[in-house]
């Protein structure tokens, strides 16, 4: 089962997909945002891509503190590279056929900048798939 799935079939468990999921200090400042599902005062983590949804985490937890420090120091999102997909990577945020995306790219539709070439691997901005596709789910 792909990850797209699994994260259907928790979501038919009731759980609900947040892009922009944040844990918090007692005091409400903000310790990371992420994406994951949540249900019920727990979060599990997506990370797409190691194609794995983590365990359910119940907030606000000594535990909860250090597996969010263990994800920001594996991955640090806020990197300009995190804005920049593959189209494949694109396709599979989005929920889309590559063919689709080639399409559009070939249509004309993508502004300039917004894609390129690297090698025999397309190129494209976060910025260019919100505009034409929305935020992704």
């Amino acid at each position: 089962m792909n990850l797209q799935d699994r994260i259907k079939k928790l979501e038919n468990e009731g759980w609900t997909y947040r892009n922009d999921f944040r844990v918090a200090t007692g005091q409400g400042n903000t310790l990371s945002q992420f994406t994951a599902l949540e249900r019920n005062g727990y979060y599990r983590i997506i990370n797409s891509k190691a194609g794995r949804i983590g365990k359910a985490v119940k907030y606000m937890s000594d535990a909860d503190i250090e597996v969010m420090s263990a994800y920001k120091e594996e991955e640090d999102t806020t990197s300009e590279l995190y804005n920049i997909f593959t189209f494949a990577e694109a396709c599979e945020i989005w929920h889309l056929s590559e063919s689709t995306l080639r399409k559009t790219k070939f249509d004309g539709r993508f502004r300039d900048g917004e894609t390129r070439q690297s090698g025999g691997t397309w190129l494209v901005t976060r910025q260019a798939m919100e505009r034409l596709y929305g935020v992704p789910r």
